[in-house]
């Protein structure tokens, strides 16, 4: 005897199996927009904090270049560790002589620098 093929029987497999791919696709569409809106917000987050960078490090041109100074100056300290131009006004004077000695600044304008940061920091505790 050969099976019996029923239309009903034909038709409920392949509404389910229907349904079961809309089911994925519906998910598929809500994973991708779900993993399209964490990169926008991870640019975002890129983004922003670029600006936050690059408004501290233009603060520390201004003030190198205030005082007479190259606005290049402001690569060599941050190569040296100085992030922003608030770090530079608050370093103690012997991290600050380690620096100011690892960026091998050229004698006029190391006293140009020391001049301007004595002029702007605050009193230091280690100050000989």
């Amino acid at each position: 005897c050969a099976p019996s093929w029923s239309p009903a029987s034909g038709g409920q497999a392949d509404a389910a199996a229907e349904g079961a791919e809309l089911a994925y696709w519906r998910e598929e569409g809500i994973r991708q927009r779900s993993e399209a809106a964490r990169l926008e917000a991870m640019d975002r987050a890129r983004s922003d904090a670029r600006a936050r960078a690059s408004a501290c490090f233009e603060d520390l041109i201004s003030f190198l270049e205030l005082h007479g100074l190259s606005g290049a100056y402001a690569l060599v300290l941050s190569a040296n560790g100085v992030e922003d131009l608030s770090m530079l006004l608050t370093l103690k004077t012997s991290s600050l002589d380690n620096i100011i000695s690892a960026c091998d600044l050229d004698a006029t304008d190391e006293l140009l620098l020391r001049d301007a940061l004595r002029s702007a920091r605050p009193a230091d505790d280690d100050s000989p």
